[in-house]
């Protein structure tokens, strides 16, 4: 049962409105804004059926007025003026319905009122929840900047009075978060110390390696994956995950406010399969376990800024639905985890931007000789679309494109003589050439997104017989990636003028591939590029290479 306030000038409506609701709900009837301002102070009102054209004060104003300042009630327009106010306008100001006079019928009318109280409860629990997260974010801030003096180099005397202060922190948290109903005793001391072992991370995957284990070790789930927003905005994709197929890991793309975790990121809030939403829509919980998906909001939350991901968790199906203390304290601690991973997602984007400086300093290297021009950024085509053909991620395989940019980096520190030398070069020129490799890692080897791939820049032209440079090593001590941009790099070289040969056919150059298989060639990088080469042709409706 609830407290229904109905603001209606025609006395008989309002009356009639009163009469279907009252064997269910009590209802206060108000003419206009003046009296449900008194009607406001005496009763706690939870729903507020709302005309639009009334005297003095209009709807639309006292809805915006109710958002502002009764943020706990639930608005529901009923109107005979539907084009008064537009549909989506009123829904941006909390409006749970819009219902047209002599449309509905009593049924209609309870079903939405009664809906609307099960939002009234789900926005209560938001409220609290939000005056819950100013709290913890305050005391958070105090824990990092406490842990940031004990992580850096004070004396030893100083250092042991901050653990002494944190020691305290701690103790006040275990009453502020409810991390002992996930099974843990001692989760304050431990989330403390997961923020520490966070910060000492160099990279994004080693956080978030990190998150997944700590949630596993509290939750017990079965599953868990990261998911982040794409850098378009236009969905979330799983960055990382335990308990997933790679397949899943691979193919899964959410789009923002659809299924479960769309919601959960473009709603701000938890979404779960304990929510009657959700109940039978997206999954049969009783089968897959108890599902959860949490925003990975930003601390402080400023300016509805948008979520950085969601992170999605599943409980064995033996076990029962998350709890409402569960959902407050594992959005707490995934709160905490936002500031180490958007850290690590700031990083990116600075490298991102040192990635993009470096390629136009290789492009105009390359645009001093007409027969290499654009020749890096065709490879790293090559490179991503042989990538996603054996298998890497998405996101993955545009490091390898990036790669691919910048594999000729080093030739800057290539004397123009040698670099655009029309004839062959001599064994002492040739010697020269063959240290671009060893400057491409140089330059790059300060951009933490190639520190798992450096291999490629120096690697790519060594053969798989071991009869390449710089370091002659063979097979699979070579990177994948390596390989597969000694595949990409050779193709585009064969299938461009050069000042001593014409370009070759697509067919002379797989030919000429398919021979060194095995002995200068990956034969799986090979076989891949024939297919990027073949859905090409397939789409310029050209006759596939066999």
């Amino acid at each position: 049962m609830g407290n229904i306030l109905i603001i209606e000038d025609e006395k008989n409506f309002s009356s009639f409105v009163c009469k279907m609701l009252e064997p269910y709900h009590s209802c206060f009837i108000a003419s206009e804004w003046e009296e449900a301002i008194e009607v406001l102070a005496e009763r706690k009102i939870d729903i507020a059926l709302v005309d639009l054209r009334l005297p003095k004060v209009s709807g639309k104003n006292i809805v915006e007025m109710l958002s502002a300042e009764y943020p706990e009630i639930i608005p529901i327009i009923i109107t005979a003026y539907e084009n008064d106010w537009k549909e989506t306008e009123a829904y941006s100001y909390g409006v749970y319905r819009y219902l047209i006079k002599g449309s509905f019928n009593p049924n209609e009318l309870h079903k939405v009122v009664n809906n609307a109280m099960l939002e009234k409860m789900e926005r209560s629990k938001n409220l609290i929840l939000e005056k819950e997260l100013k709290t913890w974010d305050k005391t958070l801030t105090g824990i990092l900047q406490k842990q940031r003096i004990i992580s850096s180099k004070i004396p030893y005397n100083q250092g042991d009075q901050h653990k002494e202060d944190i020691g305290r922190i701690s103790k006040k948290l275990d009453k502020k978060i409810d991390l002992e109903l996930l099974g843990n005793s001692n989760a304050t001391e431990d989330i403390i110390n997961v923020i520490g072992e966070l910060a000492s991370k160099e990279s994004l995957d080693e956080v978030l390696d990190h998150v997944i284990w700590f949630i596993k070790k509290i939750t017990d789930a079965i599953r868990i994956s990261i998911m982040l927003l794409s850098d378009d905005g236009e969905y979330l994709y799983i960055k990382k995950a335990m308990g997933l197929s790679s397949d899943i890991i691979k193919g899964t793309k959410i789009k923002i406010g659809e299924k479960i975790a769309g919601k959960a990121f473009s709603n701000r809030k938890i979404i779960s399969s304990s929510d009657r939403i959700f109940r039978g829509t997206y999954f049969n919980y009783k089968e897959k376990g108890p599902f959860l998906s949490i925003p990975i909001m930003n601390i402080p939350d400023v300016n509805n800024e948008k979520p950085i991901g969601v992170i999605n968790i599943t409980r064995k199906s033996t076990d029962s639905a998350f709890n409402e203390k569960e959902k407050r304290a594992l959005f707490k601690i995934v709160r905490t985890f936002s500031i180490a991973i958007k850290s690590e997602l700031r990083k990116i984007e600075i490298e991102k931007n040192s990635i993009n400086t470096l390629i136009l300093i290789s492009n105009v290297l390359e645009a001093k000789d007409p027969y290499t021009r654009g020749h890096s950024e065709r490879v790293g085509d090559y490179a991503f679309k042989i990538a996603l053909k054996l298998g890497y991620l998405q996101e993955d395989s545009k490091f390898l494109k990036y790669a691919g940019n910048l594999h000729d980096i080093g030739k800057i520190n290539i004397p123009d003589s040698i670099l655009l030398k029309n004839g062959p070069l001599t064994e002492d020129e040739y010697n020269i050439m063959k240290k671009h490799p060893i400057a491409s890692k140089e330059m790059v080897s300060h951009i933490s997104l190639f520190r798992k791939i450096q291999g490629v820049f120096l690697h790519h032209h060594e053969r798989m017989d071991g009869r390449g440079y710089p370091d002659g090593i063979a097979g699979n001590e070579i990177e994948t990636g390596a390989r597969i941009l000694a595949v990409a790099d050779a193709y585009d070289a064969m299938t461009s003028n050069r000042p001593y040969r014409n370009a070759l056919s697509n067919e002379e150059a797989i030919s000429r591939l398919i021979s060194g298989k095995g002995t200068q060639f990956d034969p799986d990088c090979v076989d891949a590029l024939i297919e990027v080469i073949n859905d090409e042709l397939t789409l310029h409706n050209t006759n596939q290479i066999k």
